[in-house]
């Protein structure tokens, strides 16, 4: 939705092995990643959006984990639910 209403102020966002879609051909997406380089990345991104980021100390270079592990996903997926 704010992709169709406001396309330059819209950050896309790849997390994981995501196919890519028509409707966003030619756009620039980013895959993030735990590095600090893709961090940074997104951080100027959302500036030139318009949003007000706040880069100050360095929590924010390593807070949250962005790796996908499908494995662990797939296997998890296998043993919820066991027959009775």
């Amino acid at each position: 939705m704010a992709f169709g209403t406001h396309p330059d102020r819209t950050l896309l966002i790849k997390v994981g092995h995501v196919k890519d879609f028509s409707d966003v051909a030619g756009r620039h997406v980013i895959r993030i990643s735990n590095s600090a380089d893709k961090r940074n990345e997104i951080a100027e991104r959302l500036r030139t959006a318009g949003c007000d980021v706040k880069t100050s100390g360095t929590d924010w270079l390593n807070t949250g984990d962005f790796n996908i592990n499908r494995e662990s996903k797939a296997e998890n997926q296998k043993t919820k639910y066991k027959p009775i």
